[in-house]
Formats: structure tokens, sequence, C-alpha cells
């Protein structure tokens, strides 16, 4: 089973979902968490536009990075940290989430670097996204990608 897990802003015309596909696996449970990878998919639906990393570039996030982000998104959504950055080590797309608290929630700014998507047909420069979602939405989008990531532990496991 995959788990498609989306995140909405609060006016609901901008879904964001990121899914790890469990083909393609480059995980080796002697490894490192920052050795082993796990495809891949990001995406960004802004008013009908959509940006598909993982689709033309074959997109990986480390273990490692994959964790970082998990404990990010939850340190956020609980109000433990009110600033998280995410860059991806692969050079693909960057997150920097902010808490909102007077507003409760949680504000979302992410690039993506074109040339990933492109094929290298538009390099130089990124193009990026900001917008809001609640802290109930920010909490969910968490909930989902822990259970992807709980249903490809098995696989580390082999």
């Amino acid at each position: 089973m995959n788990l498609k897990n989306v995140l909405h802003n609060i006016e609901k015309n901008i879904e964001c979902s990121l899914n790890i596909l469990h083909d393609n696996v480059d995980v080796e449970y002697n490894r490192s968490s920052f050795e082993n990878w796990l495809p891949i998919e990001f995406i960004i639906n802004v008013d009908g536009e959509i940006y598909n990393i993982g689709e033309a570039c074959d997109a990986m996030m480390t273990i490692f990075e994959y964790s970082d982000f998990l404990q990010g998104l939850k340190s956020i959504a609980n109000g433990d940290i009110v600033v998280y950055k995410y860059h991806s080590s692969e050079a693909l797309f960057s997150l920097n989430l902010e808490l909102l608290k007077e507003d409760e929630c949680v504000e979302f700014e992410i690039w993506i670097n074109l040339a990933a998507i492109t094929k290298g047909n538009s390099v130089g420069y990124d193009k990026g996204v900001r917008f809001v979602a609640t802290i109930e939405e920010t909490e969910q989008f968490y909930v989902n990608l822990r259970k992807q990531y709980e249903q490809f532990i098995p696989v580390l496991k082999r």
C-alpha cells in the first residue's frame, strides 16, 4: 500500500505532497542513515500549475533527511520550535517552515530547483511558493508522513 499524503493551504488552492515510492530503493541495513536512499515524489499543485519532483529526476532523500524532516515538522506542529529549514542534499528543493503562534498556523515557503524538474532545460534559478496551513493540517501531514515511513520500516529490516 502506498499512502498518499497531501497538505492543503488554508484557502485550499494549493496542494503539496511528499510520498515515499517503494521502487528503486537503495537501502542496506548495515549502512548509516545518510547512506541509505528513499525514492520520493514531491508534488506541488498551485491552482493547477503542477511541479513534480520525482517524476522527471528520480528524486531521493536519505533516511537521515527524511527523519530530520519528520522531526522538524513535528516540532513545528507541537510548538517546540518556531522555525525549521530543510534543504535537499540533492539540491532538488528546500522548505522553510515558520510557526505563526498568534494565528495558529504554519507558513510554508518552498523553493524548487527548476533544473531538476525540467531535465536541465531551465537552469540557474529556483521557483518558489509561500502559503499558510493550519496547525491541524500540518499535524496531519506529519502523521501521514510518519505512517509512510512506518510502512517502509519492514523493508529496512530485510
